[in-house]
């Protein structure tokens, strides 16, 4: 899906079998429970009840509609934005999220030194990070204005979440799109290891690292 010319069945086709395993495998719970612990539960976190919060490479906007019907439920006025460089994943995001006209989205791209970040108090990056290389990572978490929330979902690079995932594309039909893309996600994700040195490089002192089912790491933070 890095691949800007890829449009129409193929690309849509990939977006809702990457919502389908992140319902399936808990990657949404993963960013509500984040969210949750960030606003109720973790002393070292202030963050106003109507925050903007912002959803980097944020797909076809399946994040943003949980968090939205999340933030209703607990009495938030959280405004929401998402960001994609891929201006046919943002067309359609904004179908798949037309019934929410409080979600934003923004062609544009996040790595650049010129982009505009003082909008923004919650930063989201899920399933995204693993697509850069090390240095790009460090260079996005320096430039992410300190006291900044930042909230990451991201894999476990292990052979057996790569095996899992190649039955699930079996019985479950995958486009072949989702399949290649997923599995080359997959070996392409951390270890534990790799996360603690980001966040030592990347001056990252107050944080909270945990394992979550199905082989992703919750990551919560403050630039």
């Amino acid at each position: 899906m890095d691949d800007f010319s890829v449009q129409g069945e193929a690309l849509e086709g990939a977006l809702r079998y990457l919502a389908f395993v992140n319902r399936f495998l808990g990657g949404h719970h993963i960013i509500l429970q984040s969210l949750k612990r960030a606003f109720h539960q973790l002393s070292w976190v202030k963050i106003s009840p109507d925050a903007h919060l912002v959803d980097l490479g944020c797909g076809g906007g399946d994040t943003l509609l949980k968090v939205t019907q999340w933030s209703k439920k607990q009495n938030l006025r959280l405004q929401l934005t998402g960001i994609d460089a891929n201006p046919h994943i943002l067309t359609f995001a904004r179908k798949n999220t037309q019934l929410h006209p409080e979600i934003n989205y923004i062609e544009g791209d996040f790595l650049t030194k010129d982009f505009d970040w003082a909008p923004y108090q919650v930063v989201l990056c899920s399933l995204i990070l693993h697509h850069f290389e090390e240095e790009k990572i460090v260079t996005l978490l320096q430039q992410i204005p300190k006291g900044t929330l930042v909230i990451i979902n991201d894999l476990q690079r292990h052979w057996l979440a790569y095996y899992l995932f190649q039955i699930l594309c079996f019985f479950s039909l995958a486009p072949p799109m989702a399949k290649k893309d997923g599995a080359i996600s997959i070996r392409k994700g951390f270890q534990r290891r790799e996360l603690v040195k980001l966040l030592k490089r990347s001056n990252v002192s107050r944080y909270e690292l945990s394992w979550r089912w199905a082989f992703r790491y919750q990551l919560i933070l403050l630039t």
